[in-house]
């Protein structure tokens, strides 16, 4: 599978509750909101920084319409590909059932663990558009705008969608959140 997305760095995470209404303006659904704590490993043989991957074990705890759910995934990311405001990459996500278990196999096998992010996540949905406002553990607030298509049509849709919520003026960054974490605590 491939992932492209627009990453918008909110001015403050006031905006995330004027963004939910625009989002319900113009059509999308309220899916769920999710906490998620991303751990991620790097690889014993290859700097996954220098060849820009990423490989992490994700606990999502699911708040819809009832009790929350808890699921652990794991989840390659492969190296991002630039287009106008937006990046693709590949993706390859597999459900979990053990995940001690798999960071202690991961140590085993040499992989290191070079952080965590924890962030909540408010999911909106319209076709195949999903728009995420992330409220991320010391960095704010930030609206991910992702859709799973060919990368050029992708970009008109995304750029589509930046215009219509009114973050045209906006910082975008290619930068994942485990990137922005580590720089800022350098």
């Amino acid at each position: 599978m491939r992932e492209t997305e627009s990453k918008i760095i909110l001015r403050s995470c006031r905006e995330i509750n004027e963004l939910s209404k625009r989002l319900e303006d113009i059509g999308f659904k309220l899916v769920e909101e999710v906490y998620e704590e991303d751990h991620y490993y790097n690889h014993p043989c290859r700097d996954f920084k220098r060849t820009d991957e990423a490989l992490r074990i994700r606990l999502s705890i699911i708040r819809h319409q009832g009790m929350p759910r808890t699921k652990y995934t794991l989840t390659y990311k492969g190296p991002k590909k630039i287009i106008g405001r937006s990046k693709t990459r590949e993706e390859v996500i597999a459900g979990i059932d053990d995940p001690e278990q798999l960071h202690h196999l991961l140590e085993k096998l040499g992989f290191n663990k070079v952080g965590i992010v924890r962030k909540t996540r408010t999911y909106y949905k319209r076709d195949t558009i999903v728009v995420s406002l992330d409220r991320v553990e010391g960095l704010g607030c930030f609206a991910e705008i992702e859709i799973e298509r060919g990368a050029e049509k992708s970009e008109k849709i995304l750029d589509k969608i930046v215009h219509e919520l009114g973050l045209n003026n906006y910082v975008s960054t290619y930068k994942s959140y485990l990137e922005l974490i580590l720089e800022k605590n350098k």
